[in-house]
């Protein structure tokens, strides 16, 4: 029944030139999904500046955190050095103090000796005396 008069309208001219309603194209739907498409362009772009933002300040934060840590392996080493330090310090301080002692018994010494040392000769020959207290 296709063409017959009275149950379908005719058409001025062929269907290649001028189509029959049957195939509308719902305008609204391409609008909606356009807009669609644009307001989720929007929200990923906002979602990624969000993401940026919040990228550098967790950057922002690990570089405080590193500082912080070397700060704290720094005061670690320096309390660990100073701990092994003190002992070779003190020690170091006995025999500068035990070097000190010897020397100044070493220049009384000398200074006795000095005094109860001479020289004489005896047949021509100059001789060195020590006299030794006992």
């Amino acid at each position: 029944m296709v063409g017959t008069r009275g149950f379908e309208p005719p058409t001025p001219c062929t269907p290649c030139r001028c189509a029959s309603q049957a195939a509308l194209r719902p305008e609204a739907f391409y609008i909606l999904h356009a807009l669609c498409s644009l307001v989720k362009e929007g929200l990923l772009k906002a979602e990624n500046r969000e993401l940026k933002a919040e990228n550098r300040q967790l950057r922002n934060r690990i570089v405080e955190l590193e500082n912080t840590l070397e700060e704290r392996i720094a005061r670690a080493v320096d309390a660990a050095v100073a701990d092994a330090v003190a002992p070779l310090n003190a020690r170091i301080a006995e025999l500068e103090a035990i070097v000190e002692a010897k020397d100044k018994e070493i220049l009384r010494l000398k200074s006795r000796l000095e005094k109860n040392s001479g020289y004489s000769t005896v047949g021509g020959c100059r001789i060195k005396y020590v006299l030794i207290w006992i």
